[in-house]
């Protein structure tokens, strides 16, 4: 034993704990005072921030980039409707005078050329109106066509407005289609 009264193990335990760790204290997990965000999390949120900003950006730029076109297109759906519909009188006026002409000098190529023509005008006004409603949202009725048949049709019209003008001593005629043998 030692003189301090200490006795022999309890002196050996005490020399042993300087090689001991020192016990650290329990600390409490939940602390009142926040830790600060790491620097990828608050360039994370700075990114989403940007990101939502130049989304924003696009969306107001794009829609005045539209705007123009929406306008141009409504402008054009209201011009083919409105000229849809204005061929229809002048074309029931001409109708008429030719068949006073025909009243009062009988029936010829000219009165007869300025029929089919008229009844041709009608149905390409038909056509707009059809087109002016569709345009709107109407249902396309699809059917089967013979193109021969319209091209046969077509130059049909042009030999006889030819030959119309040939025999009243016009010339030359050009038309808008050059057709080949």
């Amino acid at each position: 034993m030692r003189s301090n009264n200490i006795p022999d193990d309890v002196a050996a335990l005490i020399a042993a704990a300087p090689a001991m760790p020192p016990k650290t204290p329990k600390t409490n997990k939940t602390s009142p005072v926040p830790s600060r965000p790491s620097s990828s999390t608050a360039s994370s949120i700075i990114s989403g921030v940007g990101l939502a900003l130049v989304y924003a950006l696009v969306a107001c730029l794009s829609g005045m980039a539209i705007k123009p076109t929406a306008e141009s297109y409504a402008k054009q759906r209201r011009f083919v409707t409105d000229a849809s519909h204005e061929p229809k009188t002048p074309l029931s006026v001409i109708n008429a005078n030719t068949e006073v002409i025909e009243m009062t000098d009988g029936e010829s190529e000219w009165t007869k050329g300025i029929h089919e023509q008229v009844a041709r005008m009608a149905q390409l006004t038909e056509r707009l109106v059809f087109l002016a409603k569709m345009d709107e949202g109407g249902e396309l009725d699809m059917e089967d066509c013979d193109l021969s048949e319209l091209a046969k049709r077509a130059i049909a019209e042009a030999h006889h407005g030819k030959a119309l003008c040939t025999t009243n001593g016009v010339d030359t005629i050009t038309f808008g289609i050059v057709l080949r043998p």
